[in-house]
């Protein structure tokens, strides 16, 4: 018991300079929320039920470690209390969600706070953090993975001198941005497979992501979803390096959908290169005065050191499409590198602004390869500002312009959770894959029951078929039908439009046969149709036992184009008349009877 009591003195101690807080001692111990109450029951207290509550502030100190084991649930943190991280704090294999949350006596007392300062890498998973402060990054690189945040008063994460990871998290509801990092500091968190959702409730003119200069690493934003709802003053996305750092801040700015904010990205200041690619960027267009913002990409430097590179976006819907303010050097397309960035529908009174330079924007842009809103030069002429329309302005050269066709490139895998595949065409055993413009718009795809391991008819009735389009094509199911067609077996019709922004539309009929043929325990192991598919003007149908059968052929929607009697095994059948596509072929001698595929090309 003495013992005990000494140890006690020497981990927790006291900060008489206005509150009672818990400070370990930095021996290496890794603790646990349990024996922290066991120790200081004082300030912290815990039940059986996993839940805890902080009464005190928490100092961890380095060398020590913040043990989150799965029995912890809940964690409530009362009356503006703070929990300081020099240590590591370690919430991992959670198959559960941790809730940690503000417990506030009343209305006035501001929430807690969770501070990381010079803290080694930490990994806090699959915890939602309610009703704080702000949590706060100073020279740690902590990871959060899986973690939700809402209800913050300031920014969610803050963060300073550190690279952070933040993967597959939710920020939603909160009153500031989601993600901040200041102008004096640098910071280069990526920020991966995130949701921002109703962010900046303040109506604060700030963005939800909100990054000041970088670090010595890439700043990298990829894959999120940002979408505003209440905030007509919040942002998407802005980088900014307005402190004239030297060092240069680089970002990669990938496959985001940035949507219904006031605009979709900007980036402004010196020193910044940031690649732009593959994002969704659509109806940022909730500024009231358009005069202030509401751009889909706007680049505002104060000299050529602020590049941006603006590769394969779709930017459509907002009140401008790409702005070009003061000096920059902007590179949406070269001759030798076409931009493939689709933009259409982008203005505000009643006129469209595809591209627009401000007018203090003297520096020429390149813009080459990009679609408009319409397979037309002087249409994007008429919708893009620049010296054609003002002397004083920098000369955008956007010749030759991006065309955009309601074609498809394929489907992609059709999958209902088990084992049924839609891959390329024939690389799959069972599977095949025909779509021949010259006849009629139509798809057909074959599936061979017994390739596959569960109930291919329940899977194929079932699952959805995604066509695979080129940026700025849109499509629509006009019509999904099933039906039972003979001899072939379950036949389903889908109906798809594609349409591209200046109204032109393609109609693809997308057929999935379920075919019968080829049932293992009665068809010969020898029964072979060469060559298959059909290059020439015949194929050969072998491998029965001695003596004739009769052959016939049905098309793929199941009428009969070919009949014969009396042929032997080796004989040929021509089809220089038929018409590109998947036959199935019949073979009955005497009681028996065998049907097999046969594509021709």
């Amino acid at each position: 018991m003495k013992k005990s009591s000494l140890f006690l003195g020497i981990l927790l101690s006291f900060a008489f300079v206005g509150r009672a807080q818990v400070v370990t001692p930095g021996t290496g111990h890794a603790y646990t929320f349990s024996e922290l109450a066991e120790l200081y029951p004082a300030a912290v207290t815990a039940d059986s039920a996993g839940n805890a509550h902080l009464l005190q502030d928490l100092t961890l100190s380095a060398g020590d470690t913040l043990l989150i084991d799965g029995s912890l649930q809940r964690l409530e943190l009362h009356n503006t209390l703070t929990i300081t991280v020099s240590g590591a704090f370690v919430c991992t294999d959670r198959t559960d969600t941790l809730v940690v949350a503000a417990h506030l006596d009343n209305a006035s007392t501001e929430p807690y706070e969770l501070r990381f300062e010079e803290a080694p890498a930490s990994t806090l998973q699959q915890i939602r953090f309610e009703n704080g402060k702000d949590i706060f990054l100073s020279h740690s690189d902590v990871a959060f993975v899986r973690c939700e945040f809402t209800g913050f008063a300031e920014a969610a994460v803050r963060m300073m001198n550190c690279n952070p990871r933040i993967v597959a998290c939710d920020f939603h509801d909160n009153r500031a941005a989601a993600v901040n990092s200041p102008a004096n500091a640098s910071a280069s968190p990526q920020i991966l497979d995130c949701r921002f959702y109703n962010n900046v409730l303040s109506n604060a003119n700030t963005p939800q992501i909100n990054l000041g200069t970088g670090a010595a690493d890439t700043i990298v934003i990829q894959g999120n979803s940002i979408e505003g709802v209440a905030s007509d003053m919040s942002g998407g996305i802005a980088i900014s390096n307005l402190m004239g750092a030297s060092d240069v801040t680089c970002a990669v700015v990938r496959g985001n959908r940035i949507l219904h904010n006031r605009y979709g990205y900007t980036q402004n200041g010196t020193n910044i290169r940031v690649l732009i690619e593959e994002n969704d960027i659509l109806d940022n267009n909730l500024e009231t005065n358009p005069m202030n913002g509401g751009s889909g990409i706007s680049i505002y430097g104060n000299d050529t050191t602020c590049y941006a590179r603006i590769r394969n976006n779709t930017i459509a819907g907002n009140l401008w499409g790409v702005t070009a303010i003061y000096r920059y050097s902007i590179d949406m397309g070269t001759a030798d590198d076409w931009g493939y960035n689709v933009l259409y529908d982008n203005g505000n009174g009643g006129e469209t602004h595809a591209f627009s330079m401000s007018q203090y924007s003297t520096l020429d842009a390149t813009a080459v390869g990009n679609y408009w809103g319409a397979n037309d030069s002087s249409f994007a002429e008429s919708v893009i500002l620049h010296q054609a329309d003002n002397p004083s302005l920098g000369r955008v050269e956007f010749l030759p312009i991006m065309p955009l066709e309601p074609a498809f490139l394929g489907f992609m895998d059709i999958y209902d959770g088990d084992t049924l595949y839609l891959p390329a065409a024939d690389s799959m055993p069972g599977i095949y894959y025909l779509y021949d413009e010259e006849y009629e718009p139509d798809v057909w795809l074959y599936f061979d029951p017994w390739a596959f391991d569960s109930d291919v008819f329940e899977h194929t009735e079932n699952c959805e078929i995604i066509p695979i389009v080129t940026r700025g094509v849109t499509y629509e199911v006009v019509s999904d039908g099933y039906e039972w067609t003979e001899p072939i077996g379950y036949v389903r019709t889908v109906n798809f439009r594609f349409s591209v922004p200046h109204g032109d539309t393609l109609l693809i009929h997308f057929r999935i046969y379920v075919t019968s043929c080829g049932v293992e325990e009665t068809t010969p192991p020898s029964l072979r149709i060469y060559p298959n598919p059909v290059m020439g003007n015949h194929f050969t149908v072998d491998g029965w036992s001695d003596g004739a059968a009769d052959v016939t052929v049905y098309d793929a929607n199941g009428r009969m184009v070919c009949r014969r009697g009396n042929v032997l095994p080796g004989s040929t059948v021509a089809v220089h008349s038929w018409r590109p596509g998947i036959y199935f072929v019949q073979i009955r001698q005497g009681n028996a009877q065998w049907t097999e595929k046969v594509m021709v090309r």
